[in-house]
C-alpha cells in the first residue's frame, strides 16, 4: 500500500473538487494507492495565553510568523494576534531561505517550531525551540525543548537574558579583584593569608551572585508573563 497525507501539493490534490475551498478550517489530504485525494478538515484555536505571550515578545523582539496553512487561515490568526509579519502556505525550504534571508542581513533568529515542514529551518536558525510535543525530527533540530506552555517561552527568553547578565558581572568582579590584588601581591604589599582570603571572598562574591539567578528564575516562573 502507498500512502500519502499532507498538503493538497503534496497528496496531488490540486484539481480535486475542493481544492479550492476557501473556508476557515485547517486541512490535511490523504491519498492512498493513486485514489482520489480526501481532504481532512480541522478546527483550530488559539490558547488562553497566546495574545499576552505575543504581546510580551513584541516589546523585545520583531515577530514573523510562518506557516504551511492557507493564507487567509494565517491571516486571521496574525491579526487576532496583532502579529504584522506572516506568511502562509510556506514549504519546509522556503521557511529554510526565509531563516537565511534574515540571517544574511545580520538578524540573529531564534525559531520555535514543532513540525516536519519546520526542521530545516530550526537547523538553520540562530538558536531554535521545539515543545515537547513536537516530532522527533523537530526536537533533534532545535537546541532546547520546552513543555509546551506557551508562557514557559517568555521564562526562557527572560532568563538566558538574566543569565548573560550575571555572566558579565562575574566577570566584572573578577577582573576588578585580579587588577587590584594581583599588583599588591607582586609588589609584597600583602600578606599572603590575607590574600588567600580575599580570593576566597572573591569566589564566594561570585557564587552568590550566580545563585540569584536561580532566585530570579523562581519569580519568573511564577509571574504571569
Amino acid at each position: 500500500n502507498e500512502i500519502w497525507l499532507g498538503n493538497k501539493s503534496w497528496c496531488s490534490a490540486d484539481n480535486a473538487d475542493n481544492a479550492k475551498n476557501e473556508d476557515d478550517y485547517l486541512e490535511v489530504w490523504f491519498k492512498k494507492n493513486g485514489n482520489t485525494p480526501k481532504r481532512l478538515i480541522f478546527k483550530d484555536e488559539l490558547r488562553d495565553e497566546a495574545k499576552q505571550v505575543i504581546k510580551s515578545l513584541q516589546l523585545r523582539y520583531d515577530l514573523f510568523l510562518l506557516s504551511g496553512d492557507k493564507n487567509h487561515n494565517v491571516k486571521k490568526i496574525a491579526e487576532e494576534l496583532n502579529i504584522k509579519n506572516y506568511f502562509g502556505e510556506k514549504n519546509y525550504q522556503e521557511k529554510y531561505n526565509f531563516v537565511q534571508e534574515l540571517s544574511k542581513y545580520g538578524k540573529k533568529v531564534l525559531m520555535v517550531g514543532d513540525g516536519l515542514n519546520d526542521s530545516l529551518a530550526l537547523k538553520a536558525s540562530y538558536a531554535s525551540i521545539s515543545p515537547k510535543t513536537s516530532i522527533a525530527i523537530s526536537q533533534d533540530a532545535s537546541d532546547a525543548i520546552y513543555n509546551g506552555n506557551l508562557k514557559s517561552l517568555v521564562v526562557i527568553f527572560k532568563s538566558s537574558k538574566l543569565s548573560v547578565n550575571l555572566i558579565k558581572q562575574n566577570f566584572t568582579l573578577s577582573i576588578i579583584y585580579n587588577s587590584i590584588a594581583i599588583p599588591l601581591a607582586i609588589m609584597g604589599k600583602v600578606n599572603p593569608i590575607i590574600a588567600a582570603i580575599f580570593m576566597s571572598i572573591s569566589s564566594i562574591t561570585v557564587i552568590l551572585n550566580s545563585l540569584r539567578f536561580a532566585v530570579k528564575k523562581t519569580s519568573l516562573e511564577k509571574s504571569n508573563y
